[in-house]
């Protein structure tokens, strides 16, 4: 969506190739494996030293907050969207306030279930709108999806998912 919306660049950072590649595939420019390289150099590099305008973190590892805002532009924003009851510990003078990082958590189920004249964008139209675009073949998901099974067989992809990020995407 941040390449369809006209961003650039668009860096992916995962602790596993095969995620990466799908990054890449999926519309990302740029691709850093957190387990090889430093994460905020290497997108002060890619930035040409600016560090990111938006952030999103997607991991649900609250240890990874403080390193989301430290890649941040000066007055940039960290999207909060993976979801874990942990807390984290940051720096407000050096990674909050001197730099002004916006914090932003997000959580669709706060959505309004019915536009009005400021805000169109309920749960159902943001569906409706990302259905359409893989309807027209511009938003492509199919490289995502690493298994299909069964119901009976969901154990099963649980305790793979709850084994860490390899052999699985969705």
């Amino acid at each position: 969506f941040a390449r369809m919306a006209g961003a650039y660049p668009v860096v992916a950072v995962d602790l596993v190739d095969g995620r990466l590649e799908a990054a890449r595939e999926s519309g990302a420019t740029h691709v850093v494996n957190a387990a090889r390289e430093n994460v905020i150099d290497s997108v002060r590099d890619i930035t040409g030293g600016d560090g990111a305008r938006v952030v999103f973190l997607t991991a649900p590892v609250p240890a990874l907050l403080p390193d989301c805002m430290r890649v941040c532009s000066h007055g940039g924003t960290v999207a909060v969207t993976a979801s874990h009851r942990a807390g984290v510990e940051i720096t407000l003078q050096d990674d909050l306030l001197r730099r002004e990082v916006n914090v932003i958590g997000t959580y669709q189920a706060g959505y309004p279930r019915l536009p009005y004249h400021g805000f169109r964008w309920t749960r159902g139209e943001n569906r409706r709108y990302a259905l359409e675009l893989m309807r027209r073949d511009e938003l492509r998901v199919a490289h995502l999806i690493s298994h299909r099974v069964p119901y009976d067989q969901a154990p099963a992809m649980y305790d793979l998912i709850a084994r860490g990020p390899h052999g699985w995407l969705g």
